[in-house]
């Protein structure tokens, strides 16, 4: 999704080489993972998390031209009140937006009443905290849990496929470019990504690709996150691991999460 919105692309023309799905017509991004996920250090454990089960969202009406706004983990949702707009329409547009957002992040949003939104987590700890940031206050229900948080790099390879007259260097020279975009990076930070280094050119002659390509180009990217597996206290230490709101960037002021007081155990 970085790579389409970076580059103005349809979703379409953005695939995961190692999904077997059919090729989109020429010119189009294919991603492979060359590497990992590899773990950096050691993992921090929390026998007693209170990961939210649930969240409710209840919004206050916001003048005209001023919004209602929450956060979940790194997803900020807001609405600014137009003209004759109720507060069943300011909520209404907030799940609208959490609708198109949610399918990524692992969570859903409901109404709930007139003025309310209730978040709801796909599995305990796809969501680790919810702000009432303007006009709205959040009530965190939440659920006793175990959370294993482990640092993760991974180097991913992107690669222009692309024929004689749609040159594919304009798309990798197009994504170098986004790699040092305040507003691109930030949008990368949302999924809880970071790069940890600069990209890496790649020869085309490495690249894997299909017969029909006329022309590549292709780029590495070094990318950092964090992972989560959070399970019930009492259950089996099982689950996947999910991208945090941690960003573990590089470079200065990397987004942190405040988490709830615990109790810790350091491996």
């Amino acid at each position: 999704m970085w790579a389409s919105w970076a580059l103005g692309l349809p979703p379409g023309a953005v695939l995961w080489a190692e999904q077997r799905v059919d090729r989109p017509p020429l010119p189009y991004l294919s991603l492979e993972r060359i590497s990992g996920p590899t773990a950096r250090g050691l993992a921090d454990v929390r026998r007693r998390w209170p990961a939210p089960a649930s969240v409710a969202v209840t919004l206050l009406l916001p003048a005209v031209g001023d919004a209602a706004r929450f956060k979940v983990d790194g997803w900020i949702v807001s609405h600014v009140r137009g003209p004759g707009e109720q507060l069943a329409d300011v909520r209404d547009a907030l799940i609208e937006q959490c609708a198109a957002d949610s399918h990524l992040a692992g969570w859903a949003a409901t109404a709930s009443g007139q003025g309310g939104i209730t978040i709801t987590p796909a599995a305990l700890g796809d969501v680790g905290r919810v702000d009432a940031l303007r006009n709205c206050v959040a009530d965190v229900t939440p659920a006793w849990s175990r959370r294993v948080t482990l640092d993760l790099t991974a180097r991913v390879r992107v690669a222009a496929m692309g024929a004689r007259s749609q040159s594919p260097t304009e798309w990798i020279a197009g994504l170098r470019l986004a790699m040092e975009d305040d507003e691109t990076r930030a949008r990368l930070a949302r999924y809880g990504l970071s790069f940890r280094s600069r990209a890496v050119e790649v020869d085309p002659r490495d690249v894997d690709a299909p017969p029909e390509v006329e022309e590549v180009a292709a780029l590495d990217l070094f990318l950092a996150w964090q992972g989560q597996r959070t399970t019930a206290l009492g259950a089996p230490l099982a689950g996947a691991w999910v991208s945090g709101g941690t960003v573990l960037a590089d470079g200065p002021e990397p987004v942190a999460v405040e988490l709830p007081a615990s109790t810790d155990e350091k491996p």
